[in-house]
């Protein structure tokens, strides 16, 4: 071996290159992988966790939504960007579907204080859920841990030369952030 490269020095910078490369890229991925690792482990850690949130959230938006949809209220738009909420999987825009819903929300909801016909108890029920979406709301945006952690998995995910590397071997999306 030591004859081989001695002739052919071209093979040895290409051996020390691709050494290098492997370093580099085994290293990245090692270190996006762990704070992915810790952005799972902080996104469901407790019953206190964005996940178990986000769960209580639709739960709410869900008694909300059939209040509103049993008094002949526009629901569409809200079903719609309800569905689209997985509490399950910090990496599946659950941000963007949180936003969605509470924006649908808050116009179902002044559709439905509208009415003249609504029942007391209902109106109520439905004033309760409201609120208590709003305060699920405050709660995962103060959830210092998980967004933190959530924030710098996004910054090494899309980071040169980790962007290149992670295209290989992970497919997830970014955390969600929630602001």
């Amino acid at each position: 071996m030591k004859k081989f490269f001695k002739y052919n020095v071209g093979a040895a910078i290409g051996a020390l290159v691709l050494i290098i490369l492997l370093t580099v890229f085994l290293g990245i991925n090692r270190t996006v992988s762990s704070y992915k690792n810790s952005v799972i482990n902080a996104f469901s850690k407790s019953d206190n966790s964005v996940s178990a949130d986000l769960q209580k959230y639709g739960d709410y938006a869900n008694q909300l939504y059939a209040i509103a949809s049993a008094n002949g209220c526009n629901v569409t738009e809200f079903k719609n960007s309800l569905s689209k909420l997985n509490a399950k999987d910090p990496f599946g825009g659950a941000d963007y579907a949180l936003r969605n819903i509470s924006s649908s929300a808050a116009v179902v909801y002044n559709e439905l204080s509208a009415k003249q016909n609504v029942d007391d108890q209902q109106m109520r029920s439905a004033t309760s859920y409201y609120y208590e979406m709003d305060s699920t709301v405050s709660r995962i945006k103060n959830n210092t841990d998980y967004n933190n952690k959530a924030k710098k998995y996004n910054k090494a995910a899309n980071a040169f030369p980790a962007t290149m590397i992670v295209v290989f071997t992970d497919t997830t999306d970014d955390a969600a952030v929630f602001e």
